[in-house]
């Protein structure tokens, strides 16, 4: 039994590492993670991917901008140590679509990760008195505001990268 608290995170670690290092490779396939968020994208932005003739590669392939067919994929990570606040997003643009959206999505494990951290802090805070429950909810309520804070800037570093593309600013 006490193998299982340090072989489990550890299998975790070993599976993070591996599913965000697949997460932001050039040469894989298109769809990947989980969709995390959508929005509408504009139609100046629209039109530089519709028009994209060719994938942009930034920093050795660690930031890019991949367009297969109608299906384009924008990863702005720049590096393995460059993350940014939260979970990373990459985005996902069908270009076939009637309304043209953007779908951020972020690695497996990251999801994963967090989900299993909100869910340590939430029962540390609650041990089973019923007055107890008010303290888990108020954890909880604490951080919400955090989380999506991170998600905001997550979506953000996505759009800014693809607008940095698209006007050509370096």
């Amino acid at each position: 039994m006490e193998y299982l608290y340090f072989v489990l995170p550890l299998g975790f670690l070993i599976f993070a590492l591996i599913d965000s290092g697949r997460f932001v490779e050039y040469d894989r396939e298109m769809c990947r993670g989980i969709k995390v968020g959508s929005e509408v994208l504009s139609p100046d932005l629209e039109f530089y991917l519709r028009n994209l003739s060719s994938d942009v590669l930034t920093n050795q392939t660690t930031a890019f901008i991949k367009k297969r067919d109608q299906i384009a994929l924008i990863q702005p990570i720049t590096g393995l140590l460059h993350r940014n606040l939260g979970l990373w997003y990459i985005g996902l643009v069908d270009l076939s679509a009637k309304e043209i959206r953007i779908d951020y999505r972020a690695p497996i494990s990251g999801v994963l990760g967090l989900a299993i951290i909100v869910c340590m802090f939430v029962f540390e805070a609650f041990t089973g008195s019923p007055n107890e429950v008010l303290r888990a909810i108020f954890v909880l309520m604490a951080m919400i505001p955090i989380l999506a804070l991170g998600h905001v800037h997550s979506k953000r570093v996505v759009r800014r990268y693809i607008e940095k593309n698209a006007t050509g600013d370096e």
